[in-house]
């Protein structure tokens, strides 16, 4: 076993278990330790993605072959900071909307240039397919569990909506979780059918690797690039806020519970903002495998804030009263543990 493949989860674990430790000494009884873990791990897994984009557009475009991912994840969140440092949300909202474009064209690109032809080619041949395989399960649910989970972006969202409403918060959130979820079955599927080449043959975690290299694979690195650096300081809104709940103030249910309005003072706001990008570049070094990231953050993190504690919230409000919604929250309860124990099981039974 590759003691460097588990460095950033130890680095993620202990981060995440030093905030478990000093945050009762702040906000008693809060759950936003949970959110912070989240969001981290998110920012992390960012991180890892923009420096290999970075490295793969610098190689292809100018012909310069970057050997070391630091100064191209530098040189990418330079431009990318001036923008974490924005108070208001709505001014993002237009990046936002171009990500999602880039995004679908993406996603249009590998169905249409590199699943389809595979598909209509003649050597094209449906059994050499896996279609059932349970360690890949393994592998995937902390990442397909953590990318559904919009909780940790409410307040930012119901700030930034011009009626907010009950309705229309439901109507974003729904809207939201669908596209996620078709935007990453059909990159997992069809991607799966464009680059699997039969038995023996291996697909990269990140499906941008089996992409060949020419200009057309770097415009799509490209615009996946920019996706990833519009991203950034999304999700530095609600992990910033989370913060600042944590050592400031006093807020008995977590950020969550606290008023959209809250006002970070300017000087904590930068300094905060600094300190996190900073931390989460260091840890970015450690590794340059995102999908190791993203599933132990999905995992510890995002199984205990997005699945575990809702689920139990619902079973301590409704009692023994059992309702078709208490069995759905037991369901709930039990996929959050086992996306909770799914990086001991790939220790222990992938791994081996």
């Amino acid at each position: 076993m590759q003691i460097g493949l588990y460095l950033p989860v130890v680095v993620l674990s202990g981060f995440w278990a030093l905030v478990l430790i000093l945050g009762p000494l702040f906000v008693p009884k809060s759950p936003n330790r949970g959110t912070i873990g989240f969001l981290f791990g998110m920012l992390v897994g960012l991180n890892v993605a923009i420096s290999d984009m970075s490295t793969d557009v610098f190689a292809t475009v100018g012909g310069i072959k970057v050997t070391i991912r630091f100064p191209a994840l530098l040189f990418s969140l330079t431009l990318v900071s001036p923008f974490c440092f924005i108070r208001r949300i709505e001014a993002l909202s237009a990046a936002s909307s171009v990500a999602v474009i880039l995004y679908s064209i993406f996603l249009l690109s590998l169905v249409i240039g590199y699943a389809v032809p595979k598909i209509l080619s003649a050597d094209f041949v449906v059994l050499h397919f896996r279609l059932w395989r349970p360690e890949g399960l393994v592998h995937c649910a902390p990442i397909l569990a953590s990318s559904l989970c919009c909780q940790v972006q409410v307040n930012t969202i119901y700030s930034s909506l011009k009626s907010a409403s009950y309705y229309n918060m439901k109507r974003v959130l729904v809207w939201a979780v669908g596209f996620i979820l078709i935007c990453y079955l059909t990159a997992g599927f069809f991607g799966y059918i464009a680059f699997y080449n039969g038995p023996g043959s291996t697909v990269a975690g990140n499906i941008l690797n089996m992409y060949p290299e020419d200009f057309h694979a770097a415009y799509i690195r490209l615009s996946f690039l920019y996706t990833m650096m519009a991203s950034f300081p999304l999700i530095l809104f609600p992990l910033r806020t989370s913060l600042h709940s944590l050592l400031f103030e006093e807020f008995d249910n977590g950020p969550l519970c606290a008023e959209p309005g809250l006002v970070i003072p300017n000087s904590r706001f930068r300094w905060l903002t600094a300190a996190t990008i900073a931390m989460s570049v260091i840890v970015s070094q450690t590794t340059n495998r995102v999908e190791v990231i993203l599933a132990h953050t999905g995992s510890l993190a995002g199984a205990l804030i997005c699945y575990v504690l809702p689920a139990v919230i619902h079973l301590r409000a409704a009692g023994t009263i059992m309702t078709l919604a208490s069995g759905l929250a037991i369901c709930l309860l039990l996929f959050g543990f086992f996306v909770l124990i799914s990086p001991i099981l790939t220790l222990l039974c992938v791994d081996a």
